[in-house]
């Protein structure tokens, strides 16, 4: 297998997450090739829909699991954006109380409470 050509230095260094028509996938080579003209960007795709395994008419450009890797020019491809991190909770507002805590008086279900027996002395007279 014969050598790839020139590696470029543009706007995909190796290793960046790219989205190309909704798949994901990871840049394996940027520079000019053998099969076309021009700055060509092989990218090894997440999941089976890509092309080739990196060789394009003999030629090994990258190495990746064979349907894996597919060669765009780079106006095909966007960054993927780097994953957002869970958004903290928000801060409780001053004047909002907390929660009960179980057990507590006012964590009851609503039921009335229980009271003793009110003690009534009645007077018989007569």
């Amino acid at each position: 297998m014969a050598a790839a050509m020139e590696s470029g230095k543009g706007e995909f260094p190796v290793g960046t997450r790219v989205v190309i028509s909704g798949l994901a996938g990871t840049v394996k080579f940027e520079g000019t090739t053998k099969f076309a003209a021009g700055i060509w960007v092989g990218v090894e795709l997440d999941l089976e829909k890509g092309k080739n395994d990196g060789s394009i008419q003999g030629v090994k450009y990258f190495e990746c699991k064979t349907k894996h890797g597919i060669f765009l020019r780079p106006d095909a491809l966007r960054k993927q954006p780097p994953p957002q991190a869970a958004a903290p909770a928000p801060a409780p507002t001053p004047d909002a109380a907390p929660p009960p805590s179980p057990g507590s008086p006012k964590a009851s279900s609503g039921a009335a409470e229980a009271k003793s027996p009110s003690r009534r002395t009645s007077r018989k007279d007569s």
